[in-house]
């Protein structure tokens, strides 16, 4: 990841020094990384990171490709960063309040991250605004900005991890291939102002 966002830091400062370069609102918006991650601390038992809802619009992990979500919502660009292993692709938007990523990974949507966006932040044309009617934005029917820690902990349990304002969970099964979970939470003022839901499997 790390080398991912050094390339597109890159991006940015040659895209500003180029004759009539494109501004850096016109670049993509790559999927932001946490400051911290679950590790292995303490595994949580109570299953997450499962489905993910638009709206009335609710799928399941690892179910759908960027490119069927896109046609669903009926827009939005397919970024990439990355070689190999390394490669990331996602859709971004902006909703009221908010941005949203939906990244994939082997193929299908793996990850959904959302945070609050203040009003000042630059709109991109790489992130195009959720059409109204996708705006309640869920991970497994409950958990959004804005939910608090104490609904989160008594859903979930203890996290593996905490620091701060920070919360991490994670989760394994080999209920159906290796199958792995991870919730990253950003709290401010005790509710959740960013997340980070994955779900991976590998046969």
């Amino acid at each position: 990841m790390r080398t991912i966002l050094a390339k597109l830091c890159t991006a940015l400062l040659v895209a500003a020094a180029s004759p009539g370069a494109v501004l850096a609102a016109d670049l993509p918006v790559a999927p932001p990384s946490p400051m911290m991650r679950s590790g292995a601390d303490a595994p949580n038992i109570v299953p997450f990171a499962q489905t993910f809802s638009l709206g009335t619009l609710s799928l399941g992990f690892e179910s759908v490709t960027l490119k069927d979500m896109r046609a669903k919502l009926g827009s939005g660009i397919i970024d990439s960063l990355g070689d190999g292993g390394e490669r990331i692709e996602w859709l971004c938007y902006d909703l009221p309040g908010a941005r949203l990523w939906l990244t994939e990974e082997l193929s299908e949507i793996s990850e959904v991250t959302m945070m609050k966006r203040s009003k000042a932040a630059p709109v991109s044309s790489h992130c195009p605004a959720l059409p109204a009617k996708f705006h309640s934005v869920k991970v497994d029917g409950y958990l959004t900005l804005g939910t608090s820690r104490a609904d989160l902990i008594q859903r979930l349990g203890q996290p593996a991890r905490q620091a701060g304002d920070w919360l991490t969970f994670h989760r394994t099964s080999s209920t159906k291939g290796d199958e792995y979970n991870e919730l990253v939470i950003r709290l401010d003022n005790g509710k959740v102002a960013a997340l980070w839901a994955k779900r991976l499997t590998t046969y």
